[in-house]
């Protein structure tokens, strides 16, 4: 479960930023020390701002990807990793407008660096969740993507 507390510390990162409107951008020592004074063990919290610069870092992704009619076939890994019913989950997200095929792949991606053996749906929402916000930071409202995604009346997610 130690691999699981860093989407405990990334999820606190939200929660505390969406409350304060503070960017994750903003002093890493500081916000480390914050997580750290909350309870979070300092290799958990490196482990979190790690994931994060992966969010952020774009140099490895395509520019753009074009849309396309094709059919995306996925990995044994990410099978094993988020299941066929989570990645079902995710290609809804895509098929009603909420990812792209560029923001599917990053979350596919982000999902598969929390390094979690298996994943349950409520950490494929956050990790979507966090995908948006960091994709719309530039003042594009998300609020509608958090509550589609968080309210699923199907899954209802508590954090």
């Amino acid at each position: 479960m130690i691999k699981e507390s860093v989407l405990d510390v990334l999820m606190y990162l939200f929660d505390q930023n969406s409350e304060t409107e503070q960017s994750l951008s903003s002093d890493q020592a500081a916000l480390s020390a914050e997580l750290e004074k909350a309870g979070f063990a300092k290799d958990e919290v490196e482990r979190a701002f790690h994931w994060l610069e992966g969010l952020v870092d774009t140099s490895q992704r395509p520019k753009h990807f074009e849309p396309s009619m094709t059919t995306r076939a996925f990995a044994a890994k990410e099978l094993s990793v988020i299941g066929s019913e989570h990645l079902s989950y995710i290609l809804y997200l895509e098929h009603i407008g909420i990812l792209n095929v560029e923001l599917r792949e990053l979350v596919i991606d982000r999902i598969m660096a929390l390094g979690i053996d298996e994943i349950d749906l409520s950490h494929v929402k956050w990790v979507a969740l966090m995908v948006l916000n960091n994709h719309y930071e530039d003042g594009f409202e998300t609020e509608w993507f958090e509550e589609m995604i968080l309210t699923d009346p199907k899954t209802e997610v508590q954090h």
